[in-house]
């Protein structure tokens, strides 16, 4: 069971299953969307440069008020860290697609 009167977010950064960035968001904070966008630009910036060198990284979001089953988010290219990995293809839509 998650705690649901817990208003943060965990998002950590792993590469080759060390964590390297980690951070809690109150999303009940007025600047927790910038945040949110902060960190997501600073792990995807990490992620490009272990997939330029070669290593294995994952990305993961905690969300404590969320059931336990479904409390993680993981993605990325390290399968060991995560439960049940699946390889997700992405799409190459082209500009001006709907919701783009």
């Amino acid at each position: 069971m998650g705690h649901p009167d817990d208003p943060r977010l965990r998002l950590r950064f792993y590469i080759g299953g060390i964590v390297l960035d980690q951070v809690w968001i109150d999303t009940t904070s007025p600047t927790a969307q910038q945040q949110i966008d902060s960190t997501q630009r600073r792990h995807a910036a990490l992620a490009d440069k272990a997939d330029a060198r070669g290593e294995l990284w994952m990305a993961e979001v905690f969300d404590p008020a969320a059931p336990a089953d479904n409390a993680y988010l993981r993605f990325g290219t390290d399968p060991d860290g995560m439960i049940e990995p699946r390889e997700v293809h992405t799409l190459d839509l082209p500009p001006g697609w709907p919701g783009l």
